[in-house]
C-alpha cells in the first residue's frame, strides 16, 4: 500500500468518526432541547414544583448541552419562587452557584449575583419572622397563664368575699345573741 492510499483511508476514517461524532452531539442537542421545551410547557401550565424539579433533571441530565445553562437558570428561578408550593432556598442558592460557574455575559452573572444576595437576604428575613412569630407564640402563651392565673385569683377572691360574708353574719347573730343574753342576766342593768 502506498501512502497516498494510506493517507486516504485515515481520512476517510476521521470523516466516519467525525461524522459519527457530530451525529451523537446532534441528537444528545436534541435530545436537550426537546427535554427543555417538555420543562417549559409543564411551567406554562403552572405546576411550579414540578416544572423546576424538570429544569432540574434537564441540566443534570444534559450538563454540557446548550439548554443546560437555560436548565440551571430556570431550576434556581422557580426554587426560589415565591409561587413554588414547595420553595427552597438553599436549592435555589445552590443552582444560582452552579450557574455562576458557567460562561456568562457580564449581565447574567450581574444578575445571578443580586439573585443569590436577593434569596439570601429573603433567607434572612423569613429566619427573623420565625423567630419573631416565635417570641409571638411564647408571649401569647405567658398572656393565657396570666389570664388564667387572674380567673384563679378573681374566683379565689370571690369565695374569701364569700366566706367573709357568712363570717360576718355569724359574728353579727352571735352579737346579737350576747346582747340579748345580758339583758337577761339578773342586775344587768342597761346603759
Amino acid at each position: 500500500m502506498n501512502t497516498q492510499h494510506l493517507t486516504a483511508v485515515a481520512l476517510s476514517a476521521l470523516w466516519i468518526c467525525g461524522c459519527g461524532l457530530f451525529t451523537e452531539v446532534s441528537e444528545s442537542e436534541h435530545a436537550s432541547q426537546a427535554a427543555l421545551e417538555a420543562a417549559r410547557a409543564v411551567e406554562e401550565e403552572g405546576r411550579i414544583e414540578d416544572a423546576a424539579l424538570a429544569y432540574g433533571e434537564v441540566a443534570e441530565r444534559f450538563p454540557s448541552s446548550d439548554a443546560a445553562v437555560t436548565a440551571i437558570r430556570k431550576a434556581a428561578l422557580l426554587n426560589a419562587s415565591g409561587a413554588n408550593p414547595v420553595r427552597n432556598d438553599s436549592v435555589a442558592r445552590a443552582w444560582l452557584r452552579l450557574y455562576l460557574s458557567k460562561d456568562l455575559t457580564e449581565g447574567e452573572r450581574e444578575t445571578a449575583s443580586l439573585l443569590l444576595d436577593r434569596i439570601a437576604f429573603s433567607s434572612e428575613l423569613l429566619q427573623r419572622l420565625r423567630r419573631q412569630e416565635q417570641r409571638g407564640d411564647s408571649l401569647a402563651g405567658l398572656l393565657r397563664e396570666q389570664a388564667r392565673q387572674m380567673r384563679d385569683q378573681g374566683q379565689a377572691i370571690e369565695a374569701l368575699r364569700k366566706e367573709l360574708y357568712k363570717t360576718s353574719e355569724e359574728l353579727r347573730k352571735l352579737k346579737d345573741i350576747d346582747e340579748r343574753t345580758s339583758r337577761r342576766r339578773p342586775g344587768a342593768g342597761s346603759p
